[in-house]
């Protein structure tokens, strides 16, 4: 099937996939010193490794699955993905504040720092993908238009037949 697609919506796709695959290998960096510091601060490794994982490994192994699912042409794949890309927009900076009052919270602010700073200089790549996003929503159509679950099917009118007095 994706042999049969336009090369720019395998293109467009592709540029999906290359931000997921991204932002899966940034979101090794804050991993690997969450485990290396995980025997020193056990509550603070583990929270690096949740905000982390909501941030850059989360969102990048969803856009990595979902341009599989967009080059089948599931339009659910680009709604969910457009509604990720908007959380990990509101969220990078929501850490980043957090992560000013982390200290007052008993937390080193490298917990919250560390991801979003990462994450911080791929923002216009989130926003790009979103133009990309519909970009991908805008061929879907293109190539076969939008049905709905409950379309009404053109039938053939059959005759009624009169009931025979025999019974």
């Amino acid at each position: 099937m994706s042999r049969d697609l336009p090369p720019n919506l395998r293109a467009a796709t592709a540029d999906a996939r290359l931000i997921g695959g991204l932002f899966v290998v940034l979101g090794a960096i804050p991993l690997l010193v969450a485990f290396n510091t995980g025997a020193r601060d056990g509550w603070g490794a583990r929270l690096m490794a949740v905000v982390n994982t909501m941030i850059l490994v989360g969102p990048g192994v969803w856009y990595v699955a979902a341009s599989v699912m967009m080059r089948r042409l599931n339009r659910q794949a680009v709604t969910t993905s457009t509604r990720v890309a908007v959380a990990q927009l509101v969220l990078v900076p929501a850490t980043i504040v957090l992560g000013i009052f982390a200290r007052d919270l008993g937390f080193s602010p490298m917990i919250f720092a560390l991801p979003s700073l990462l994450a911080v200089f791929f923002i216009p790549a989130l926003i790009a993908l979103l133009f990309v996003l519909r970009r991908i929503r805008g061929m879907m159509n293109q190539i076969a238009p939008e049905a709905h679950g409950f379309e009404p099917l053109p039938m053939a009118v059959l005759p009624l037949e009169e009931p025979s007095e025999e019974t």
